[in-house]
């Protein structure tokens, strides 16, 4: 990320599918360095999601408020590359 602020730079792929019981999502900086992450449980993420047609899938944007419902992993990712 260049610009936490830009949402654009904060949109995951698009889900598909649901079958999984949780997500860890991790946003690296414009250095590949973890910036934050944070592991949330699938219940969350699909509350967080919009469909969209032309994509035949669900659109999520990591904003702060999703990943602050999550349980954080920065430091414990940050810590496993050092």
């Amino acid at each position: 990320m260049t610009n936490p602020k830009t949402q654009g730079e904060r949109q995951l792929s698009v889900f598909r599918s649901w079958d999984f019981d949780a997500v860890v999502i991790v946003l690296f900086d414009d250095e590949f360095r973890v910036w934050r992450a944070a592991k949330l449980p699938v219940k969350t993420l699909r509350s967080h999601a919009r469909f969209v047609e032309h994509v035949s899938g669900h659109r999520i944007i990591a904003r702060d408020e999703l990943l602050d419902a999550g349980e954080d992993w920065t430091e414990l990712l940050r810590a496993a590359v050092r």
